[in-house]
């Protein structure tokens, strides 16, 4: 039974996590379907690996609240999307991987910045004027979190 649980966790994270990152690059626009999925993955997995997903959750509002906040006072710098996509990496990460997957998100959407310019021709200079999806990077840090927080 252990085994088929966590196959299928894996099943719905993997989905939940391809599905946030294509829908991203396609549209730069993060699923309410997609997160929900990739929430539902990664709380099973700390149910079947019998992980408290209360330390998890609590840095999940954390860094939702935060979000919302930059938000709030600069809306321009953060969407709805991207508020989702920080609760999920909090929810995965949990205190223990906190900072190993603020570096993973960091290293990984400098590199899908950089990919994005290149492709569309851009100066490498103007990477902080012309968007990039955060969803790939939001998947690399999901997964470096799932990583350091479960057992």
């Amino acid at each position: 039974m252990t085994a088929t649980a966590t196959l299928c966790a894996l099943v719905l994270l993997g989905t939940g996590l391809v599905w946030l990152a294509t829908e991203d690059i396609r549209r730069f626009e993060i699923s309410p379907a997609a997160a929900a999925l990739t929430g539902g993955g990664i709380l099973a997995l700390q149910l079947i690996t019998a992980t408290s997903p209360l330390p998890m959750l609590a840095v999940a509002g954390i860094a939702g609240a935060i979000a919302v906040i930059i938000n709030r006072l600069r809306p321009a710098a953060l969407g709805q999307g991207d508020i989702t996509l920080f609760a999920l990496i909090g929810l995965a990460a949990g205190p223990a991987g906190a900072l190993a997957s603020a570096i993973a998100f960091g290293s990984t959407g400098l590199l899908t910045s950089l990919v994005f310019l290149r492709l569309r021709r851009k100066p490498l200079s103007s990477w902080r004027r012309h968007l990039f999806p955060a969803a790939p990077a939001g998947c690399a840090a999901i997964i470096t979190g799932l990583l350091i927080s479960l057992p």
